[in-house]
């Protein structure tokens, strides 16, 4: 979220790596947004749906490398 574009987007793109999020989001929570979109989730609706795209084991690959992310220093 704070590549060379980063400065156009709005809303800004969440800090994955933020403890709190991490602590706050179940992996069932962030299957639905990256499987619905955040609109759905009643989040930003420029998170588009992902679920047509990726199957259930490619999510989970998603899921498993957001909490990786975790404390991750920039």
């Amino acid at each position: 979220g704070d590549g060379f574009n980063a400065y156009n987007l709005d809303p800004k793109p969440r800090d994955l790596a933020d403890p709190e999020f991490q602590a706050k989001r179940t992996d069932d929570d962030l299957t639905a947004v990256i499987r619905t979109g955040g609109g759905v989730a009643g989040l930003s609706s420029a998170m588009p749906p992902w679920g047509r795209t990726l199957n259930k084991r490619q999510i989970g690959n998603v899921v498993d490398y957001i909490r990786t992310l975790e404390g991750a220093e920039d």
